[in-house]
């Protein structure tokens, strides 16, 4: 399935060190990024947009950090009333509201998830594509 963002939503994407956009949007605060991973630098795009007024924002992954990070994060981006984490493949794929999540969670819980999630070694890739790390 192919989706299509609506004309006025904002959209953007990192390549190598630069953020694009096809928007006439300042990126001055994002670009260019010395951030190693695109789980970290996906929250500076958040913090940014939330910076230039969007309060409702909609990230789209595979990856279990971006949503453990998001968990963690969400309460320290000012601006932000809804952080939404579009998780996930086929079938399998979710939508998941951080805001509605961290309600659950009293603030210091929020920010331990990401030390147990790196230290329980979950944030590790474990094979690339269906084919393991010795074979590939």
């Amino acid at each position: 399935m192919i989706e299509i963002a609506p004309a006025d939503m904002n959209m953007f994407c990192s390549f190598d060190n630069q953020a694009i956009s096809k928007q006439n949007h300042n990126l001055t605060n994002i670009s260019p990024c010395t951030q190693e991973k695109g789980d970290t630098r996906v929250f500076l795009h958040v913090q940014d947009a939330a910076r230039h007024g969007s309060s409702k924002i909609k990230i789209r992954t595979v990856d279990t950090d971006v949503v453990v990070i998001g968990i963690c994060l969400y309460g320290s981006i000012a601006g932000v009333e809804e952080l939404w984490i579009d998780f996930g493949v086929g079938k399998n794929r979710r939508y998941y509201p951080i805001q509605d999540i961290t309600a659950t969670f009293d603030e210091l819980k929020c920010k331990a998830l990401d030390f147990f999630h790196a230290f329980t070694g979950c944030d590790q890739v474990s094979f690339f594509s269906q084919c393991g790390k010795t074979k590939a």
